[in-house]
């Protein structure tokens, strides 16, 4: 019900925009025409179809805090979201998503899937057909609200069985909107809703290296520090348990009780990782190498940078799409990717994790000298909007790293 009435602000906001087509700047308040005028449309006399929207706002809900500023011009959308710490920023350029990472400045490219185009396709014409139409869908109700203590003038409007008060202060400005469905009420605080959009916002900073979903440089980027995905060599050395990190915080608790007496993994302690960034937490094999980039965390069971490992990564979900979706775009990745050196066609599955069923997919591929194949799996748990992918790669034979990355699937648990 929240993410509904959130939906439906941010639609009533836009439709503000009906009256605004056309003209140039925005206003204040006239007060020598305060009953003729309303704020609301003064507001967006400011944002058209040429400026673009930008918009910045919090919300308190279910005990959480969520920011987010958004900007929207043309085929173009960005969003900055920020929720019980976990940051989201996603840039869509027509029929690409980049999802971007700060803290080890990677952003993941992947094209949408049809599904996700003719949902963005559609949201993007009902905000086209707002600057288009030039003619308002109702009339505001003034009144006031009190909030704090203090009185404010309101303006109100429903739409979809939705009422939404758009809330102004003194000067006129707009501060909060409140809408109510259904008995339960939402507010957005408004630090900004503006007509001021620079193109630079859609691109991917410079300094960011351009990956796919897996992580691998995308072809004719330049490689960096952080990628995992060079051909892999037989190791045989192992190393102290080593933790790394890149701008994220982490912890590691290793305990070195024997919990593996009856399995057929090697015998040792676990070690609980945690993820604050991307606010989960799991337990692996004590001897294991743990690096740790913003959400992503990777596993190494032998030495760091080469197989066997395996990965978690976290995304967020985009318009509703589902778990068979999301694999359908990754496996045409990996097409691509491993071109000639794929092994047969990729294999969806299933697997049971605990109590759940857990959809992915298995493929193989050869290394580059074709001496031996590398075995890959892939598995995805949508949670509350976000899809929690486990990538796992050894070599074939190996039975030891998939045993183990669904150990620590079995784990795994949100904060």
């Amino acid at each position: 019900m929240m993410k509904k009435l959130v939906t439906l602000i941010l639609a009533l906001l836009l439709t503000a925009t009906l009256v605004a087509c056309g003209s140039s700047a925005p206003g204040k308040k006239d007060k020598d025409k305060k009953e003729e005028t309303s704020r609301v449309r003064d507001i967006f006399k400011g944002i058209t179809e040429e400026t673009g929207i930008h918009m910045k706002y919090s919300m308190e809900t279910q005990g959480m805090t969520i920011e987010e500023e958004m900007y929207k011009k043309g085929e173009n959308f960005y969003s900055d979201t920020l929720a019980q710490g976990n940051r989201v920023v996603m840039i869509v350029k027509g029929d690409v998503m980049y999802m971007l990472n700060d803290s080890s400045k990677t952003a993941i490219m992947a094209e949408l899937t049809d599904d996700q185009k003719a949902q963005i396709k559609n949201a993007m014409a009902q905000i086209d057909t707002v600057f288009e139409t030039g003619t308002s869908s109702g009339d505001f109700t003034k009144g006031t609200v009190n909030i704090s203590g203090k009185e404010y003038d309101t303006e109100e409007t429903t739409s979809d069985g939705a009422t939404s008060k758009f809330v102004f202060n003194d000067d006129g400005d707009l501060i909060y909107v409140i809408a109510s469905a259904e008995g339960q009420e939402v507010r957005l605080k408004i630090d900004a809703l503006d007509g001021e959009v620079k193109d630079e916002i859609f691109e991917v900073p410079a300094e960011y290296q351009l990956v796919d979903i897996n992580g691998k440089p995308v072809s004719g980027q330049p490689a960096s520090g952080n990628d995992t995905t060079e051909s892999p060599k037989a190791e045989t050395s192992t190393t102290e348990n080593t933790t790394s990190q890149s701008g994220s915080t982490q912890a590691v608790t290793e305990s070195t009780e024997n919990t593996r007496a009856d399995s057929p993994l090697p015998a040792q302690g676990t070690q609980t990782v945690t993820s604050e960034a991307g606010g989960f937490t799991f337990t692996t094999g004590s001897n294991y190498i743990i690096n740790i980039n913003g959400q992503y965390v990777d596993v190494y069971l032998k030495t760091q940078s080469t197989l066997p490992s395996f990965r978690l990564y976290p995304m967020m979900q985009v318009s509703g799409q589902t778990v068979d979706q999301f694999h359908d775009g990754t496996i045409q990745k990996v097409k691509e990717n491993q071109q000639n050196k794929l092994i047969g066609e990729p294999q969806k599955v299933t697997i049971t994790v605990g109590d759940k069923e857990i959809k992915g997919f298995t493929y193989s591929y050869s290394t580059d000298d074709g001496k031996d194949v590398v075995m890959a799996e892939n598995y995805t748990d949508l949670i509350d909007g976000t899809f929690y992918s486990w990538g796992c790669t050894y070599m074939k034979g190996d039975n030891v790293t998939p045993a183990e990355c669904r150990l620590a699937m079995e784990s795994f648990k949100l904060k």
